[in-house]
Protein backbone atom coordinates (compact mmCIF):
# COMPACT_ATOMS: atom_id res chain seq x y z
CA UNK A 1 0.00 0.00 0.00
CA UNK A 2 2.84 2.34 0.82
CA UNK A 3 4.46 1.74 -2.55
CA UNK A 4 1.16 2.42 -4.30
CA UNK A 5 0.81 5.78 -2.54
CA UNK A 6 4.30 6.76 -3.66
CA UNK A 7 3.46 5.98 -7.28
CA UNK A 8 1.02 8.76 -8.15
CA UNK A 9 0.99 7.73 -11.77
CA UNK A 10 -0.86 4.52 -10.80
CA UNK A 11 -3.92 6.29 -9.41
CA UNK A 12 -7.19 4.87 -10.80
CA UNK A 13 -8.74 6.62 -13.78
CA UNK A 14 -11.93 7.62 -11.90
CA UNK A 15 -9.85 9.27 -9.15
CA UNK A 16 -7.90 11.29 -11.70
CA UNK A 17 -11.13 12.47 -13.31
CA UNK A 18 -12.45 13.65 -9.94
CA UNK A 19 -9.24 15.61 -9.37
CA UNK A 20 -9.51 17.13 -12.84
CA UNK A 21 -13.08 18.23 -12.18
CA UNK A 22 -11.81 20.40 -9.29
CA UNK A 23 -9.04 22.15 -11.22
CA UNK A 24 -9.31 25.29 -13.38
CA UNK A 25 -8.74 24.74 -17.09
CA UNK A 26 -5.12 25.95 -17.16
CA UNK A 27 -4.03 23.68 -14.31
CA UNK A 28 -6.02 20.78 -15.72
CA UNK A 29 -4.18 21.06 -19.05
CA UNK A 30 -0.83 20.95 -17.25
CA UNK A 31 -2.08 17.88 -15.40
CA UNK A 32 -0.91 15.68 -18.27
CA UNK A 33 2.73 16.74 -17.94
CA UNK A 34 3.23 14.38 -14.98
CA UNK A 35 2.99 11.08 -16.84
CA UNK A 36 1.27 9.21 -19.63
CA UNK A 37 -1.55 7.91 -17.39
CA UNK A 38 -2.44 11.40 -16.20
CA UNK A 39 -2.23 12.78 -19.73
CA UNK A 40 -4.60 10.09 -21.00
CA UNK A 41 -7.05 10.95 -18.21
CA UNK A 42 -6.94 14.66 -19.06
CA UNK A 43 -7.77 13.95 -22.71
CA UNK A 44 -11.07 12.35 -21.68
CA UNK A 45 -12.32 15.56 -20.02
CA UNK A 46 -13.47 17.64 -22.99
CA UNK A 47 -14.33 20.65 -20.79
CA UNK A 48 -10.72 21.66 -20.32
CA UNK A 49 -10.00 21.64 -24.06
CA UNK A 50 -12.91 23.79 -25.23
CA UNK A 51 -11.00 27.08 -25.04
CA UNK A 52 -7.67 27.31 -26.86
CA UNK A 53 -5.34 30.32 -26.50
CA UNK A 54 -2.43 30.06 -28.94
CA UNK A 55 0.42 32.52 -28.33
CA UNK A 56 2.83 33.51 -31.13
CA UNK A 57 3.70 36.89 -29.66
CA UNK A 58 7.39 36.05 -29.13
CA UNK A 59 9.54 36.20 -32.24
CA UNK A 60 11.45 32.94 -31.91
CA UNK A 61 11.30 29.53 -33.57
CA UNK A 62 11.13 27.60 -30.29
CA UNK A 63 8.05 29.52 -29.18
CA UNK A 64 6.32 28.97 -32.53
CA UNK A 65 7.08 25.25 -32.46
CA UNK A 66 5.79 24.85 -28.89
CA UNK A 67 2.62 26.83 -29.66
CA UNK A 68 1.92 24.81 -32.80
CA UNK A 69 2.47 21.58 -30.86
CA UNK A 70 -0.02 22.75 -28.23
CA UNK A 71 -2.50 23.73 -30.95
CA UNK A 72 -2.17 20.31 -32.63
CA UNK A 73 -2.94 18.71 -29.27
CA UNK A 74 -6.12 20.76 -29.03
CA UNK A 75 -7.13 19.93 -32.59
CA UNK A 76 -6.56 16.19 -32.18
CA UNK A 77 -9.35 16.09 -29.57
CA UNK A 78 -11.83 17.89 -31.86
CA UNK A 79 -13.27 19.63 -28.80
CA UNK A 80 -12.22 23.26 -29.33
CA UNK A 81 -15.15 25.69 -29.25
CA UNK A 82 -13.32 28.96 -28.57
CA UNK A 83 -10.06 29.80 -30.34
CA UNK A 84 -7.95 32.92 -29.70
CA UNK A 85 -4.66 33.53 -31.52
CA UNK A 86 -2.18 36.04 -30.09
CA UNK A 87 0.58 36.83 -32.59
CA UNK A 88 3.35 39.28 -33.45
CA UNK A 89 1.99 41.22 -36.42
CA UNK A 90 5.52 42.27 -37.51
CA UNK A 91 6.87 38.72 -37.74
CA UNK A 92 6.45 36.77 -40.97
CA UNK A 93 6.83 33.48 -39.12
CA UNK A 94 3.85 34.40 -36.95
CA UNK A 95 1.76 35.22 -40.02
CA UNK A 96 2.66 31.86 -41.56
CA UNK A 97 1.74 30.13 -38.30
CA UNK A 98 -1.59 31.97 -38.25
CA UNK A 99 -2.26 30.76 -41.79
CA UNK A 100 -1.46 27.20 -40.73
CA UNK A 101 -3.77 27.43 -37.71
CA UNK A 102 -6.71 28.76 -39.73
CA UNK A 103 -6.23 26.09 -42.40
CA UNK A 104 -5.94 23.25 -39.88
CA UNK A 105 -8.94 24.42 -37.87
CA UNK A 106 -11.07 24.68 -41.04
CA UNK A 107 -10.25 21.08 -41.95
CA UNK A 108 -10.33 19.42 -38.53
CA UNK A 109 -12.44 21.28 -35.97
CA UNK A 110 -14.61 23.85 -37.75
CA UNK A 111 -17.92 22.10 -37.03
CA UNK A 112 -17.75 22.81 -33.29
CA UNK A 113 -16.04 26.21 -33.37
CA UNK A 114 -18.17 28.90 -31.70
CA UNK A 115 -15.77 31.83 -31.37
CA UNK A 116 -12.65 32.92 -33.24
CA UNK A 117 -10.59 35.94 -32.17
CA UNK A 118 -7.35 37.48 -33.39
CA UNK A 119 -5.11 39.40 -30.97
CA UNK A 120 -2.27 41.05 -32.92
CA UNK A 121 0.53 42.96 -31.24
CA UNK A 122 -0.04 45.95 -33.57
CA UNK A 123 -2.79 47.20 -35.83
CA UNK A 124 -1.20 46.34 -39.19
CA UNK A 125 0.61 43.26 -40.48
CA UNK A 126 3.99 44.60 -41.59
CA UNK A 127 6.31 42.04 -43.18
CA UNK A 128 10.00 42.59 -43.87
CA UNK A 129 9.93 40.65 -47.15
CA UNK A 130 9.34 42.05 -50.62
CA UNK A 131 6.06 43.71 -51.48
CA UNK A 132 5.05 40.86 -53.81
CA UNK A 133 5.83 38.21 -51.19
CA UNK A 134 3.95 40.14 -48.49
CA UNK A 135 0.92 40.46 -50.75
CA UNK A 136 1.00 36.73 -51.48
CA UNK A 137 1.21 35.93 -47.76
CA UNK A 138 -1.79 38.15 -47.00
CA UNK A 139 -3.79 36.61 -49.85
CA UNK A 140 -3.20 33.12 -48.49
CA UNK A 141 -4.03 34.22 -44.94
CA UNK A 142 -7.31 35.85 -45.98
CA UNK A 143 -8.32 32.81 -48.02
CA UNK A 144 -7.64 30.51 -45.08
CA UNK A 145 -9.80 32.69 -42.82
CA UNK A 146 -12.57 32.65 -45.43
CA UNK A 147 -12.39 28.86 -45.50
CA UNK A 148 -12.51 28.67 -41.71
CA UNK A 149 -15.55 30.95 -41.54
CA UNK A 150 -17.32 29.13 -44.36
CA UNK A 151 -17.02 25.78 -42.56
CA UNK A 152 -17.77 27.03 -39.02
CA UNK A 153 -21.55 26.73 -39.03
CA UNK A 154 -21.84 27.15 -35.24
CA UNK A 155 -19.83 30.39 -35.16
CA UNK A 156 -21.25 32.89 -32.67
CA UNK A 157 -18.37 35.32 -32.28
CA UNK A 158 -15.81 36.72 -34.74
CA UNK A 159 -13.16 39.35 -34.01
CA UNK A 160 -10.65 40.42 -36.66
CA UNK A 161 -8.39 41.91 -33.99
CA UNK A 162 -8.73 45.58 -35.03
CA UNK A 163 -6.36 45.00 -37.96
CA UNK A 164 -6.68 47.01 -41.16
CA UNK A 165 -5.13 44.27 -43.30
CA UNK A 166 -8.56 42.76 -44.06
CA UNK A 167 -9.93 45.98 -45.55
CA UNK A 168 -10.39 44.52 -49.03
CA UNK A 169 -11.90 41.30 -47.71
CA UNK A 170 -14.57 42.46 -45.29
CA UNK A 171 -17.46 42.25 -47.77
CA UNK A 172 -16.38 38.74 -48.75
CA UNK A 173 -16.24 37.77 -45.08
CA UNK A 174 -19.74 39.15 -44.54
CA UNK A 175 -21.02 37.29 -47.58
CA UNK A 176 -19.79 33.98 -46.14
CA UNK A 177 -21.05 34.86 -42.66
CA UNK A 178 -24.62 35.26 -43.92
CA UNK A 179 -25.10 31.50 -43.74
CA UNK A 180 -24.41 31.49 -39.99
CA UNK A 181 -27.67 32.01 -38.13
CA UNK A 182 -25.88 31.57 -34.79
CA UNK A 183 -23.63 34.64 -35.20
CA UNK A 184 -24.26 37.07 -32.34
CA UNK A 185 -21.03 39.03 -31.91
CA UNK A 186 -19.15 40.62 -34.83
CA UNK A 187 -16.17 42.98 -34.58
CA UNK A 188 -15.05 44.65 -37.81
CA UNK A 189 -13.69 47.91 -36.38
CA UNK A 190 -10.04 48.65 -37.05
CA UNK A 191 -7.05 50.60 -35.90
CA UNK A 192 -5.40 52.42 -38.77
CA UNK A 193 -1.71 51.52 -39.16
CA UNK A 194 -1.40 55.03 -40.63
CA UNK A 195 -4.00 56.94 -38.60
CA UNK A 196 -3.40 60.23 -40.40
CA UNK A 197 -3.77 59.39 -44.09
CA UNK A 198 -5.47 55.98 -44.32
CA UNK A 199 -9.07 55.73 -45.47
CA UNK A 200 -11.70 53.53 -43.89
CA UNK A 201 -13.01 50.97 -46.42
CA UNK A 202 -16.63 50.84 -47.53
CA UNK A 203 -18.82 48.03 -46.22
CA UNK A 204 -21.97 46.98 -48.02
CA UNK A 205 -24.51 47.52 -45.24
CA UNK A 206 -26.97 45.21 -47.00
CA UNK A 207 -24.77 42.29 -45.97
CA UNK A 208 -25.32 43.09 -42.29
CA UNK A 209 -29.12 43.02 -42.43
CA UNK A 210 -29.34 39.23 -42.29
CA UNK A 211 -27.56 38.89 -38.96
CA UNK A 212 -29.20 38.67 -35.55
CA UNK A 213 -26.36 40.43 -33.75
CA UNK A 214 -26.25 41.44 -30.10
CA UNK A 215 -22.75 43.02 -30.26
CA UNK A 216 -21.27 44.91 -33.20
CA UNK A 217 -18.19 47.11 -33.61
CA UNK A 218 -17.58 49.22 -36.71
CA UNK A 219 -15.69 52.28 -37.84
CA UNK A 220 -17.99 55.30 -37.75
CA UNK A 221 -17.45 55.96 -41.46
CA UNK A 222 -18.93 52.52 -42.22
CA UNK A 223 -22.22 53.27 -40.46
CA UNK A 224 -25.19 54.49 -42.47
CA UNK A 225 -28.68 55.54 -41.47
CA UNK A 226 -30.03 52.53 -43.36
CA UNK A 227 -27.86 50.18 -41.28
CA UNK A 228 -28.87 51.79 -37.98
CA UNK A 229 -32.55 51.53 -38.93
CA UNK A 230 -32.09 47.88 -39.88
CA UNK A 231 -30.39 47.09 -36.56
CA UNK A 232 -33.19 48.84 -34.71
CA UNK A 233 -35.85 46.80 -36.54
CA UNK A 234 -34.01 43.61 -35.62
CA UNK A 235 -34.49 44.49 -31.96
CA UNK A 236 -31.59 42.32 -30.70
CA UNK A 237 -28.54 44.61 -30.67
CA UNK A 238 -27.36 45.35 -27.14
CA UNK A 239 -24.00 47.03 -27.70
CA UNK A 240 -22.67 49.10 -30.60
CA UNK A 241 -19.01 50.11 -30.55
CA UNK A 242 -17.95 52.97 -32.85
CA UNK A 243 -14.36 53.88 -33.78
CA UNK A 244 -13.55 57.38 -35.04
CA UNK A 245 -10.40 57.92 -37.12
CA UNK A 246 -8.47 60.94 -38.43
CA UNK A 247 -10.56 63.46 -40.43
CA UNK A 248 -14.25 62.87 -39.82
CA UNK A 249 -15.60 66.05 -41.38
CA UNK A 250 -15.57 65.00 -45.04
CA UNK A 251 -16.71 61.38 -44.89
CA UNK A 252 -18.73 61.20 -41.69
CA UNK A 253 -22.27 59.92 -42.33
CA UNK A 254 -25.13 62.21 -41.44
CA UNK A 255 -27.33 60.15 -39.13
CA UNK A 256 -30.73 61.39 -38.08
CA UNK A 257 -31.47 61.68 -34.38
CA UNK A 258 -34.49 59.40 -34.78
CA UNK A 259 -32.20 56.58 -35.96
CA UNK A 260 -30.10 56.67 -32.78
CA UNK A 261 -33.26 57.01 -30.71
CA UNK A 262 -34.70 53.86 -32.31
CA UNK A 263 -31.61 51.91 -31.24
CA UNK A 264 -31.91 53.28 -27.72
CA UNK A 265 -35.54 52.17 -27.52
CA UNK A 266 -34.58 48.50 -28.01
CA UNK A 267 -32.10 48.66 -25.11
CA UNK A 268 -28.90 49.17 -27.12
CA UNK A 269 -25.91 50.94 -25.57
CA UNK A 270 -22.95 52.54 -27.33
CA UNK A 271 -19.25 53.07 -26.78
CA UNK A 272 -17.22 55.61 -28.76
CA UNK A 273 -13.45 55.49 -29.25
CA UNK A 274 -11.71 58.46 -30.90
CA UNK A 275 -8.23 57.82 -32.29
CA UNK A 276 -5.79 60.49 -33.53
CA UNK A 277 -8.68 62.70 -34.58
CA UNK A 278 -8.39 66.39 -33.68
CA UNK A 279 -11.32 67.17 -35.97
CA UNK A 280 -13.52 64.85 -33.91
CA UNK A 281 -13.05 67.20 -30.99
CA UNK A 282 -14.59 70.02 -33.01
CA UNK A 283 -17.55 67.91 -34.18
CA UNK A 284 -18.20 65.78 -31.10
CA UNK A 285 -21.88 66.75 -31.03
CA UNK A 286 -22.35 65.09 -34.42
CA UNK A 287 -20.33 62.03 -33.41
CA UNK A 288 -21.66 61.21 -29.96
CA UNK A 289 -25.20 59.83 -30.39
CA UNK A 290 -27.23 62.03 -28.06
CA UNK A 291 -30.26 59.70 -27.94
CA UNK A 292 -28.30 56.45 -27.62
CA UNK A 293 -27.03 55.62 -24.10
CA UNK A 294 -23.24 56.08 -24.02
CA UNK A 295 -21.43 53.72 -21.65
CA UNK A 296 -17.79 54.23 -22.71
CA UNK A 297 -16.02 57.29 -24.08
CA UNK A 298 -12.32 56.97 -24.91
CA UNK A 299 -10.17 59.61 -26.58
CA UNK A 300 -6.61 58.73 -27.60
CA UNK A 301 -4.21 61.38 -28.91
CA UNK A 302 -6.97 63.69 -30.15
CA UNK A 303 -5.44 66.92 -28.72
CA UNK A 304 -7.14 70.07 -27.47
CA UNK A 305 -10.27 68.84 -25.79
CA UNK A 306 -13.03 71.47 -26.05
CA UNK A 307 -14.37 72.71 -22.69
CA UNK A 308 -17.97 72.10 -23.79
CA UNK A 309 -17.31 68.37 -24.27
CA UNK A 310 -17.64 67.63 -20.55
CA UNK A 311 -20.78 69.75 -20.29
CA UNK A 312 -22.33 67.79 -23.17
CA UNK A 313 -21.42 64.41 -21.67
CA UNK A 314 -22.83 65.34 -18.27
CA UNK A 315 -26.01 66.73 -19.80
CA UNK A 316 -26.81 63.86 -22.18
CA UNK A 317 -25.01 60.74 -20.95
CA UNK A 318 -24.44 61.11 -17.22
CA UNK A 319 -26.81 58.32 -16.15
CA UNK A 320 -25.20 55.57 -18.27
CA UNK A 321 -21.51 56.51 -18.56
CA UNK A 322 -19.28 53.89 -16.93
CA UNK A 323 -15.87 54.55 -18.50
CA UNK A 324 -13.98 57.73 -19.46
CA UNK A 325 -10.40 57.58 -20.75
CA UNK A 326 -8.40 60.66 -21.84
CA UNK A 327 -4.95 59.89 -23.24
CA UNK A 328 -2.30 62.24 -24.68
CA UNK A 329 1.47 61.98 -24.98
CA UNK A 330 3.33 63.22 -21.92
CA UNK A 331 5.64 65.48 -23.91
CA UNK A 332 2.74 67.27 -25.58
CA UNK A 333 0.97 70.37 -24.33
CA UNK A 334 -0.36 68.66 -21.21
CA UNK A 335 2.63 68.22 -18.93
CA UNK A 336 5.26 70.52 -20.39
CA UNK A 337 3.08 73.60 -20.06
CA UNK A 338 1.48 72.47 -16.81
CA UNK A 339 -1.90 72.73 -18.52
CA UNK A 340 -4.85 71.05 -16.88
CA UNK A 341 -8.01 69.89 -18.57
CA UNK A 342 -9.96 72.79 -20.08
CA UNK A 343 -13.33 73.78 -18.74
CA UNK A 344 -15.83 76.56 -19.24
CA UNK A 345 -15.51 79.71 -17.19
CA UNK A 346 -17.68 79.58 -14.12
CA UNK A 347 -17.94 75.78 -14.26
CA UNK A 348 -16.40 73.32 -11.77
CA UNK A 349 -13.38 71.15 -12.44
CA UNK A 350 -14.41 68.78 -15.31
CA UNK A 351 -13.21 65.63 -13.56
CA UNK A 352 -15.06 66.52 -10.38
CA UNK A 353 -18.16 67.31 -12.42
CA UNK A 354 -17.96 63.92 -14.19
CA UNK A 355 -17.55 62.11 -10.86
CA UNK A 356 -20.50 63.97 -9.36
CA UNK A 357 -22.88 63.76 -12.33
CA UNK A 358 -22.19 60.15 -13.45
CA UNK A 359 -23.44 57.76 -10.73
CA UNK A 360 -22.38 54.63 -12.67
CA UNK A 361 -18.81 55.73 -13.38
CA UNK A 362 -16.48 52.78 -12.73
CA UNK A 363 -13.34 53.65 -14.69
CA UNK A 364 -11.57 57.00 -15.04
CA UNK A 365 -8.16 57.43 -16.67
CA UNK A 366 -6.31 60.67 -17.40
CA UNK A 367 -2.93 60.62 -19.17
CA UNK A 368 -1.08 63.66 -20.48
CA UNK A 369 -2.98 66.30 -18.51
CA UNK A 370 -1.95 67.61 -15.13
CA UNK A 371 -4.19 66.74 -12.21
CA UNK A 372 -3.82 68.13 -8.70
CA UNK A 373 -3.64 65.92 -5.64
CA UNK A 374 -6.66 67.79 -4.30
CA UNK A 375 -8.69 66.68 -7.34
CA UNK A 376 -7.64 63.04 -6.96
CA UNK A 377 -8.73 62.98 -3.31
CA UNK A 378 -12.02 64.62 -4.28
CA UNK A 379 -12.67 62.03 -6.99
CA UNK A 380 -12.06 59.19 -4.55
CA UNK A 381 -14.32 60.77 -1.94
CA UNK A 382 -17.15 61.30 -4.44
CA UNK A 383 -17.11 57.86 -6.04
CA UNK A 384 -15.77 55.67 -3.24
CA UNK A 385 -15.38 51.91 -3.87
CA UNK A 386 -17.68 52.16 -6.91
CA UNK A 387 -14.73 53.66 -8.82
CA UNK A 388 -13.01 50.39 -9.69
CA UNK A 389 -10.22 51.96 -11.78
CA UNK A 390 -8.55 55.32 -11.29
CA UNK A 391 -5.49 55.76 -13.51
CA UNK A 392 -3.25 58.83 -13.36
CA UNK A 393 0.50 58.84 -14.16
CA UNK A 394 2.85 59.97 -11.44
CA UNK A 395 4.38 62.63 -13.67
CA UNK A 396 0.94 64.18 -14.27
CA UNK A 397 0.21 64.72 -10.57
CA UNK A 398 1.21 67.93 -8.85
CA UNK A 399 0.72 69.59 -5.48
CA UNK A 400 -0.84 73.04 -5.46
CA UNK A 401 0.90 74.81 -2.58
CA UNK A 402 -0.93 78.09 -3.07
CA UNK A 403 -3.75 79.46 -0.95
CA UNK A 404 -6.77 77.17 -1.16
CA UNK A 405 -4.69 74.52 -2.90
CA UNK A 406 -3.66 71.05 -1.85
CA UNK A 407 -2.74 71.87 1.74
CA UNK A 408 -6.13 70.53 2.84
CA UNK A 409 -5.32 66.99 1.67
CA UNK A 410 -2.42 66.70 4.13
CA UNK A 411 0.97 65.09 3.73
CA UNK A 412 -0.37 61.73 2.51
CA UNK A 413 -2.92 62.32 -0.28
CA UNK A 414 -2.47 58.81 -1.69
CA UNK A 415 -3.38 57.33 1.67
CA UNK A 416 -6.60 59.33 1.66
CA UNK A 417 -7.38 58.17 -1.87
CA UNK A 418 -6.83 54.56 -0.81
CA UNK A 419 -9.08 55.10 2.21
CA UNK A 420 -12.00 56.39 0.14
CA UNK A 421 -11.62 53.83 -2.66
CA UNK A 422 -11.34 50.90 -0.30
CA UNK A 423 -8.19 49.53 -1.95
CA UNK A 424 -4.53 50.52 -2.11
CA UNK A 425 -4.03 53.22 -4.75
CA UNK A 426 -0.91 54.88 -6.13
CA UNK A 427 -0.15 56.78 -9.35
CA UNK A 428 1.39 54.96 -12.31
CA UNK A 429 5.20 55.28 -12.55
CA UNK A 430 6.98 55.93 -15.86
CA UNK A 431 8.32 52.37 -15.92
CA UNK A 432 4.77 51.05 -16.42
CA UNK A 433 3.78 53.48 -19.17
CA UNK A 434 3.82 52.51 -22.87
CA UNK A 435 6.38 54.29 -25.02
CA UNK A 436 3.63 55.96 -27.04
CA UNK A 437 2.51 57.88 -23.96
CA UNK A 438 6.00 59.15 -23.21
CA UNK A 439 6.93 60.14 -26.76
CA UNK A 440 4.55 61.56 -29.36
CA UNK A 441 6.93 60.37 -32.13
CA UNK A 442 6.82 56.75 -31.00
CA UNK A 443 6.50 54.54 -34.14
CA UNK A 444 3.68 52.36 -32.76
CA UNK A 445 1.13 54.62 -31.04
CA UNK A 446 -1.41 51.79 -30.80
CA UNK A 447 0.74 50.26 -28.07
CA UNK A 448 -0.99 52.67 -25.71
CA UNK A 449 -4.48 51.29 -26.25
CA UNK A 450 -4.66 48.11 -28.36
CA UNK A 451 -4.67 45.73 -25.39
CA UNK A 452 -7.64 47.34 -23.63
CA UNK A 453 -9.60 47.68 -26.88
CA UNK A 454 -9.03 44.02 -27.72
CA UNK A 455 -10.24 43.03 -24.26
CA UNK A 456 -13.58 44.64 -25.12
CA UNK A 457 -13.91 42.21 -28.02
CA UNK A 458 -13.45 39.05 -25.96
CA UNK A 459 -16.15 36.43 -26.29
CA UNK A 460 -18.88 36.78 -23.66
CA UNK A 461 -19.26 33.24 -22.31
CA UNK A 462 -22.34 34.18 -20.27
CA UNK A 463 -24.21 35.36 -23.35
CA UNK A 464 -22.94 32.43 -25.39
CA UNK A 465 -24.07 29.86 -22.89
CA UNK A 466 -27.53 31.32 -22.51
CA UNK A 467 -28.36 31.38 -26.18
Amino acid sequence: MQSLQSRWELLPHNVLQQVLSLLPNTDARNFGIVCYNWRRASYTVKRIWRSAYVDFAQDCYENHHASLHQFDKFMSLKAVQHLTVHFNSHCEGCIESLYEIATTCALVNSDGLQSFSLRPSNSGLQLATSEWSSCDTMQRLCRSLLSLICHSHQLRHLSLGLTDCFDGWQNKLLHHLQQHECLKSLHLASLRSDPISSRVPFIDNRLLRCFRLTRLSLDLNQVSEELVASLARGGLLRHLSLFVHNDVTSSMPALAIRSWAALGEIGCEASVTMLHSPSAMQHFRSILPADLPLTRLRMYFCQRLPPTLFDFVCARHSHRLRCLRLVESMNDIGCCCRQTLPWSRGRPDPLMMIAWMCPRLEELAVYGYCVSAHTIVGLAALRGPELLKLEVPERCLYRDTGEGGDSAVGADPYGKVSHWLGYRWCPIPDSQLPGAMLDSDFPWPEEAYIESLLNDQDYDFNVGSSE
